[in-house]
């Protein structure tokens, strides 16, 4: 009984550990390492990379996907 308590002891540390390895955040316009998050934080956020890393790649990011709107005004939601 003991040694089955210390296996799921070791099992779950070993599961904490890896869902708590910090994986790298690119920029989604330059490629540059913005920072790291853990990998259960980018599960939960379904791997979305929707990161920029400035006002620099903001802009050109905003230059290469203009905002489109319709005869109102409302912004055209993309999909």
């Amino acid at each position: 009984m003991k040694n089955k308590k210390l296996m799921y002891l070791c099992f779950v540390t070993v599961i904490a550990g890896l869902l708590c390895w910090p994986v790298s955040i690119n920029c989604m316009q330059c490629g540059d390492s913005i920072h790291k998050e853990p990998l259960i934080a980018r599960v939960a956020g379904s791997w979305e990379g929707n990161f920029i890393c400035g006002l620099e790649c903001t802009q050109a990011w905003l230059d290469e996907h203009p905002i489109e709107r319709d005869e109102n005004g409302d912004v055209i939601p993309r999909h």
